[in-house]
């Protein structure tokens, strides 16, 4: 039986802003959130941590890191009633 899979990953995305004390720079975390998706990009966490209300200002460090992976599936006949059309093409035969 056919199965369709999606991997959902659990990310934290934490913003990382640099002070100086002197001459000597400090990190310091400016705020972190978890958000989910299939792959995540410096994009993706920088636009969770903006949704969870941290600031990300330009030059800020990014960190992603995953947190857990969970995959779901379903056979092809529930896919089928399940899902909606997006997109129709008729394919040409030769």
């Amino acid at each position: 039986m056919a199965m369709f899979t999606r991997t959902i990953t659990k990310f934290r995305a934490t913003a990382i802003g640099i002070d100086w004390e002197g001459n000597n720079p400090i990190a310091k975390v400016l705020g972190s959130c978890e958000f989910f998706a299939s792959n995540a990009t410096k994009t993706d966490a920088r636009k969770a941590l903006k949704s969870a209300g941290v600031e990300v200002k330009r030059g800020t460090e990014v960190r992603i890191e995953e947190i857990e992976k969970v995959t779901y599936g379903m056979d092809i006949e529930q896919f089928m009633q399940l899902a909606q059309p997006i997109a129709s093409e008729k394919v040409e035969q030769l």
